[in-house]
């Protein structure tokens, strides 16, 4: 129960700090930290979905997705904003969106480790003695 508790809380750290370091990144790389920020969520969110499945997935999303929305919606001192409503802001909200929907349509082989899964047939049967 712990475990589990403790990895939520965990995938819920590693949303909120992908979210404020994509904010930062975006803006002091243009267009190629808008690039790594995308491929940053795109792997924190396979990640998210390989550790916990889809529940992980969802944690981390929720996260990432109220981080970034308030960095660009709330107002701070002087009306001053993280995330402008520019290309390069956008470019971060949609790109970063895409990549999570990308990962939620993944197989989910390709989340699991094979070795936990036990052998796997790969030929045809093989006959034992007397068949």
């Amino acid at each position: 129960m712990i475990r589990s508790t403790l990895a939520f809380a965990g995938l819920t750290f590693v949303g909120f700090l992908t979210g404020v370091v994509g904010a930062v990144e975006h803006r002091f790389h243009p267009y190629w930290g808008s690039v790594l920020v995308v491929a940053l969520v795109l792997a924190s969110a396979m990640f998210a979905r390989a550790s916990r499945s889809w529940l992980g997935l969802t944690v981390y999303a929720s996260a990432w997705f109220l981080t970034v929305f308030l960095l660009f919606a709330l107002h701070g001192p002087g009306d001053s904003v993280v995330i402008l409503d520019d290309a390069l802001g956008r470019a971060l909200f949609a790109g970063g969106a895409l990549a999570i929907v990308a990962v939620a349509f993944l197989p989910s082989a390709w989340m699991h480790d094979p070795s936990e899964r036990g052998p796997r047939e790969w030929g045809p049967r093989e006959r034992g003695p007397g068949e």
